[in-house]
């Protein structure tokens, strides 16, 4: 690294604090509630028949990863966030070593500035979800990719096809990454006739090894039974030949309004700003790396959201440095105003995420996108609130049943993840709700051991049987999360 030691450690320190003093400031949200249950429910039953080779269209890697998290004797959301955290210091060194490879001098400390307060990187870095971790292991590939490409080997070949099995079993976005591979591959192959055996041999390699770490998951004959939803994202060979330009346009625009607010709209403007120079010169992986994704997103997907495009984010502030370097050049004191707007709205966003969603009203279209982690019944607000509210109940009885409708996600999967480790709280779907009824004298429970969580206003069926304890009312909006105690 061209920073010297306490340069570094002085990065590191904001990037760490900046993350782990806000990481629960947007509570659970809804994938979050789903990955931490189904991850703690397959550690709990390891070796007793539970795989999770898909779980609600969601790869199998991330609930695995998250279920381990949650054996440290700690509030199971921080832990699952803590992995995220872990995951983009990797998205960070990796840029800031690729940024390095690319650029040089004081430029560079603006460049650790905006990976560390960037707003996308921000939300997504300090969430339980797979996609932070993904955005990691695919900025890490165009590194590992980089210094391969320069002299081709066995062991970065392994090592790639490591990290591209590794980012597949966390979500299939991974994918993406293989269309820059296939098309930089057979250019090499067609235009360096001297190395050809040593690039053909390489890429055999990094398929070979993706192959044998998937394998585990191919081979299991559930997985081929289980619904991939995300693969319905994807237009079909006929409904493309149809040229849906309205959705290329829908997506486009999409795209640029999700970079203009949660990239910054100074940052944006440079970004576009350096474009035509970084053409010109030799930047083509990451230039590669980011275009072909990005077409492929454009043109393929029947619809996105900031989630699929937070993978290019990294390498869209790598690009970025060039703009920075031609207004450094030209006017040398709008560079840190442009880095103070995306330091500014990472704060905002990071310490008052209600206040961002505010902002976000002049965008509406991207105020949508960032509603489904503050508002509505997805939010995890009134959820922990829940939780804690039973567990006061709980020592007023040996045992307490707390049931909840049969479905994924808030208040259903965050109830459970954060009453799992209690004692004396079960947490039962109520489709159980008639044997335990009908057996409650063998389960010696009082009357006062029924209760009720409910999604807003959906009670189940059970409305003529429930008495309101509590509702916990979401900040914005009519949703709220209830407790109610059933009355027999």
């Amino acid at each position: 690294m061209i920073f010297n030691k306490r340069i570094i450690f002085f990065l590191l320190f904001l990037f760490f604090l900046i993350r782990l003093i806000s990481i629960n400031n947007i509570p659970i949200f809804n994938d979050e509630a789903i990955y931490l249950r189904w991850g703690n429910q397959f550690i709990e039953n390891f070796g007793k028949g539970l795989v999770p080779v898909s779980i609600d269209g969601k790869q199998a890697g991330t609930p695995i990863l998250f279920g381990l998290a949650q054996v440290l004797t700690i509030d199971p959301l921080i832990a699952g966030r803590l992995v995220s955290v872990m995951f983009s210091l990797i998205t960070f060194l990796s840029i800031l070593k690729l940024s390095e490879k690319y650029f040089e001098g004081k430029l560079l400390i603006w460049e650790a500035l905006i990976l560390i307060f960037c707003p996308y990187l921000l939300l997504f870095d300090r969430m339980a979800l797979p996609d932070g971790i993904v955005t990691a292991l695919f900025s890490l590939s165009l590194l590992i990719f980089s210094q391969l490409m320069e002299k081709p080997g066995l062991v970065k070949s392994i090592l790639m096809g490591i990290i591209l099995a590794c980012g597949w079993w966390m979500k299939s976005t991974m994918l993406l990454a293989f269309i820059p591979i296939f098309t930089i591959y057979g250019y090499k192959f067609i235009t360096k006739a001297a190395w050809r055996k040593d690039y053909l041999f390489s890429i055999i390699a990094l398929l070979v090894t993706f192959c044998i770490l998937i394998l585990p998951i191919l081979q299991n004959p559930l997985y081929a039974q289980m619904p991939h939803f995300e693969y319905t994202r994807i237009f079909t060979f006929v409904e493309l030949i149809r040229f849906p330009v309205n959705s290329w346009l829908n997506n486009l625009l999409t795209i640029l309004l999700l970079l203009l607010i949660y990239i910054t709209p100074l940052l944006l403007l440079i970004f576009i700003l350096g474009i035509k120079n970084i053409i010109q010169k030799k930047f083509a992986y990451p230039l590669i790396w980011f275009f072909l994704p990005l077409v492929f997103e454009i043109f393929f997907l029947k619809n996105i959201d900031s989630r699929y495009v937070l993978i290019l984010i990294p390498i869209v502030l790598l690009l970025t440095l060039e703009g920075l370097k031609i207004m450094d050049n030209k006017i040398k004191r709008l560079v840190p105003a442009v880095v103070g707007s995306s330091i500014l709205m990472g704060l905002i966003l990071a310490f008052f995420p209600l206040s961002f969603y505010a902002i976000l009203s002049l965008v509406p279209r991207v105020r949508g996108d960032f509603a489904q982690y503050v508002t509505g019944w997805t939010s995890g607000y009134g959820v922990r609130e829940a939780a804690d509210y039973l567990k006061e109940k709980a020592p007023a009885a040996p045992v307490i049943v707390v049931f909840v409708r049969m479905d994924s996600g808030n208040p259903e999967d965050g109830v459970l993840v954060y009453l799992n480790k209690e004692k004396n709280i079960r947490v039962l779907p109520v489709n159980f709700l008639g044997d335990i009824m009908q057996n409650r004298d063998k389960l010696q429970l009082s009357s006062d051991a029924f209760y009720f969580v409910s999604r807003g206003n959906q009670l189940a069926g059970l409305g003529d049987k429930l008495k309101v304890e509590a509702k916990f009312k979401k900040p914005i909006g009519e949703e709220f999360v209830g407790v109610y105690k059933i009355s027999l």
